[in-house]
């Protein structure tokens, strides 16, 4: 491929995303805010247990409320998607992010941080899934696959921007300084308010009147608004459960991955807040190159072979990410763990978007972001449990890992029937 031949694809590519660029910057800011003050977190665990002289194992408690958080979020925030609109329910989200984002930084025992963060996590969860709606319905299906890459680089800005606070004003400021920081998703409502317009296609849905929840049973309510019907329809419930399983397995690895490295870093290794922003960085960097590259190959590829090249490597690198015990190798692994185990989250919003119809997207993206958050809470409990018959955190963090990717990799094989619409 020659220079000429790249300069005019990119240019081609530019052209495309620009009438788009207000939704796309908005998820794009959405995602980079919400990573940032949820990165921050793991960062802080170890200063968090000796301020409030508690164990690993409880902050694996806080990480789980925090998902249970998401769970809920998810869930809520695709049904009032759906109910009401995708833009409100991602300024609500953002606005809900950033209060509780600086009230951690308060938290004065675990109590209050597990309640802190569960309520941060329903913020978080909803957010997600009505910003990735949103934009899913608004850019034409041409571009799917590249916007969707682009709004999930925002969490590998996020946690890079996260990496460099903690890294220049941890040993200065303190942990709970740093949760202050974590209010500026407040603003982006503004833009989102001002500069971002509801989802046409939800826009232009049939009538759904006001009084329908109140003339139906409490179950009826249930089984029709929050959960998205496809998960039931035959014709369309394996490709809803599929989204749901997918989403549960690659999560829980990733938070294997993610959620306690630094903390390996530190204890096993003896790293500072200084050491620990290098592997960060190669690891966002790695994964905004795996991001572009899954997410602008998706066209010719296919999900698929995009999805199997991903978790396999991921799987391969898994080994000296987390037991080698050399700074060059620790950066040359974390590289790769970012550019497989992240770039394979570019193609999320569009593989999940497909595997439900528009009418039911939000709820049904909500229930996947859900699943995922739950893979994510059972792999910060399951971590520090293994790691008591493996003998060490890194090893624990090791098997779960693998174990979380061969359940991956085998529902992604699956085929099954997408909606047409």
């Amino acid at each position: 491929m020659t220079i000429d031949t790249t300069a005019q694809k990119f240019s081609k590519t530019f052209h495309e995303l620009w009438p788009w660029r207000s939704v796309i910057f908005a998820a794009f800011a959405g995602w980079l805010l919400d990573a940032s003050a949820q990165t921050l977190l793991i960062f802080v665990l170890p200063n968090i247990i000796v301020d409030l002289h508690c164990t690993m194992a409880s902050m694996g408690t806080v990480l789980f409320a925090q998902a249970i958080g998401r769970m809920a979020g998810s869930i809520g925030g695709g049904w009032i998607s759906d109910r009401f609109g995708r833009k409100p329910a991602f300024l609500g989200s953002v606005i809900l992010i950033g209060l509780f984002t600086g009230l951690t930084g308060l938290a004065q025992n675990v109590t209050q941080l597990i309640v802190l963060q569960f309520i941060f996590g329903l913020g978080f969860g909803s957010a997600w899934t009505a910003s990735a709606t949103l934009l899913m319905e608004t850019v034409p299906e041409t571009i799917r696959d590249r916007a969707s890459a682009l709004m999930m680089l925002g969490y590998e800005f996020g946690y890079l921007a996260s990496a460099g606070f903690q890294a220049l004003l941890l040993s200065i400021i303190g942990w709970r300084l740093l949760f202050w920081s974590g209010i500026f998703p407040l603003f982006l409502g503004f833009f989102i308010y001002f500069h971002t317009k509801e989802s046409p296609k939800w826009q232009k849905r049939p009538h759904i009147p006001s009084k329908t929840s109140h003339t139906k049973p409490k179950k009826q309510f249930f089984l029709n608004n929050l959960l998205p019907a496809s998960l039931f329809a035959t014709e369309t419930q394996g490709a809803a459960w599929q989204a749901v399983l997918v989403m549960a397995s690659i999560a829980f690895s990733k938070a294997a991955i993610l959620n306690f490295y630094p903390s390996i870093l530190k204890t096993d290794h003896g790293w500072n807040a200084t050491d620990l922003f290098w592997p960060v960085s190669v690891y966002c960097i790695g994964s905004i190159l795996g991001k572009i590259i899954s997410g602008f190959n998706t066209g010719r590829k296919g999900m698929m072979p995009i999805f199997l090249i991903c978790l396999f490597i991921t799987a391969l690198i898994s080994f000296p990410y987390f037991l080698a015990t050399s700074f060059w190798i620790i950066l040359v692994a974390s590289f790769v763990v970012g550019l497989a185990a992240s770039g394979v989250f570019a193609i999320i919003p569009a593989y999940l978007s497909l595997r439900f119809p528009a009418t039911q997207r939000g709820s049904g993206m909500g229930w996947s972001n859900a699943a995922g958050a739950i893979g994510q809470g059972f792999a910060s409990k399951f971590v520090p449990f293994v790691s008591l018959f493996a003998g060490t955190l890194s090893m624990g963090a090791l098997y779960t890992t693998l174990f979380g990717l061969i359940f991956a990799i085998f529902f992604v094989l699956f085929r099954p029937t997408l909606p047409k619409d």
